[in-house]
């Protein structure tokens, strides 16, 4: 059974995360977010699966809250 897998371009995930489109380039290129290529060639259009944007968010939530614990930590050891 195969599943309809959801993903974005650049440009819709730049958009529902509003963002510029230089950014998820960015975010791409450094290993941040994984995308694929649909068809040959070095400039054929990136794809991003849903499941990653999700996986990216999690991340970036995990980040966040360890560095207000962290910073909470720090001015209670004061």
């Amino acid at each position: 059974m195969k599943k309809n897998l959801k993903f974005y371009t650049v440009n819709e995930l730049a958009e529902v995360l509003r963002v510029h489109p230089t950014t998820i380039y960015q975010s791409i290129r450094c290993g941040r977010i994984q995308a694929f290529r649909v068809g040959p060639g070095k400039k054929a259009p990136l794809r991003i699966y849903h499941h990653e944007v999700e996986r990216m968010i999690e991340f970036d939530a995990k980040k966040m809250i360890d560095k207000i614990v962290e910073d909470r930590v720090k001015k209670e050891t004061k």
